[in-house]
Parts: C-alpha cells; sequence; structure tokens
C-alpha cells in the first residue's frame, strides 16, 4: 500500500512537471498542486497505517 502511494505521488509529481515545462499551467498554479498531491499522499498514508497498521514499520 505504502510503495503504491509513493508511485502515485512520484507519478503525480512527474507530470507536474511535465505541464510545467510545457507552460500549460503558471509556476504558482503547479506548486498549488503539488501541495494537493503530497497533503493527499501523507492523507493517505495516515488512513492506511490507522486502517493496516501492520503495513508500515514502527
Amino acid at each position: 500500500m505504502l510503495l503504491a502511494v509513493i508511485s502515485l505521488w512520484a507519478l503525480a509529481m512527474s507530470e507536474i512537471g511535465v505541464h510545467l515545462r510545457r507552460g500549460v499551467f503558471s509556476p504558482t498554479r503547479l506548486a498549488t498542486m503539488a501541495a494537493v498531491v503530497s497533503v493527499a499522499a501523507v492523507a493517505t498514508v495516515v488512513a492506511a497505517s490507522g486502517t493496516f497498521p501492520s503495513l508500515l514499520p514502527g
């Protein structure tokens, strides 16, 4: 589960980088997207650790 979330986060960040290079969105808008993606990834990991505590180390 954690690996899937990290993989999806990395893919989202890669796509944001592609849009930045193409100039589709402004850097501010892309930074906001990156922040939202990061918050969603953290929330997913936290929710997964609460639901499936054996999935995460610690």
